[in-house]
């Protein structure tokens, strides 16, 4: 198909500051044929009225649904899509106009490649470009076992073939924080990943987002982790058992410090305490690195090691 439809999809939760921008940076795509499916996830603000006037657009859908996460929201909105792609966006983030342009050329001359995606600029509140520096390493090919250590694939640029949905499965719904770096680690499992290097997209950073939730953000991914060992339990060998206990134990870690100067001390020794039998001379090791040093970071040192590895 030379002209494939592609499915977008918008989860909402009073987004009333920003759902505008968002469907307004879908509309001004260079690719057109396009349909916008925005899924009211129980707002309880003004974001009806911010969608409403868009409404009589054909080739936009409307889903209201009482609060049920974003994880639910996205999924039902795969169920009443019809594209032979799938694009995520998120109400408060925004895409840069020939981002499913390239994403479709790429995806029309790699018939094998089941996801595409690429960079992403970060913008504050008011749309300002953020100086943040973010590493980009382009994560392609069969990459379940990159991925697997470290996410390097962001929501706002991904664009899917649908049948990686079909095989993979939907959102997992359990999980409130990262449930997208689940569905990229299963589609990973069966398809090769594409990647575009230029930006795509633009990240809002602002104070309602969800991942400045760290603790639960980490403590999700922990459970994302576990699930694809107990569903998958040949990712053992794929990705090598020191490998696999090095990024349990670094992200145990950095979730017991993260509670620990959060006041949550329980959380933390139970943390700490599971980060030592995982591997108790590194425990050592990593302590007396972080005390030396002054930082208390370890999941950024473990990322620094992923990214020199390649």
């Amino acid at each position: 198909m030379n002209n494939p439809k592609i499915s977008v999809i918008i989860p909402v939760y009073n987004g009333e500051k920003y759902i505008e921008e968002a469907i307004e940076s879908i509309l001004a795509q260079t690719y057109k044929n396009v349909e916008l499916i925005v899924i009211n996830d129980g707002s309880t603000d003004k974001s009806f009225e911010k969608i409403k006037p868009y409404l009589t657009l054909q080739h936009i859908r409307y889903i209201e649904q009482k609060n049920k996460g974003t994880a639910a929201a996205r999924n039902a909105g795969i169920r009443n899509s019809s594209g032979e792609y799938i694009a995520f966006l998120d109400h408060d983030d925004l895409w840069l106009p020939y981002k499913l342009e390239h994403q479709v050329e790429y995806m029309r001359e790699n018939p094998e490649i089941g996801l595409v995606h690429g960079k992403f600029a970060f913008i504050d509140k008011s749309g300002k470009s953020l100086q943040k520096k973010r590493k980009f390493i382009g994560i392609s090919g069969m990459c379940f076992q990159d991925l697997f250590l470290l996410n390097r694939i962001g929501l706002v640029t991904v664009l899917i073939r649908r049948e990686c949905i079909q095989k993979a499965g939907y959102f997992d719904e359990e999980i409130k924080f990262c449930e997208d770096y689940a569905m990229w680690l299963r589609i990973s499992r069966y398809f090769p990943v594409g990647y575009i290097d230029r930006e795509l997209s633009l990240r809002r950073i602002h104070e309602s987002n969800k991942s400045h939730n760290s603790i639960q953000q980490k403590t999700d991914t922990l459970k994302i982790l576990k699930k694809m060992l107990q569903e998958f339990p040949d990712t053992w060998r794929i990705v090598g058992k020191q490998r696999v206990k090095e990024r349990l134990f670094y992200l145990t870690y950095h979730l017991a410090t993260l509670c620990f100067h959060s006041g949550r001390y329980r959380e933390a020794v139970k943390y700490f305490l599971k980060a030592i039998r995982i591997n108790g001379m590194r425990f050592f090791l990593t302590s007396l690195r972080l005390l030396l040093s002054g930082k208390n970071n370890a999941l950024g040192y473990y990322k620094r090691k992923i990214i020199k590895r390649k």
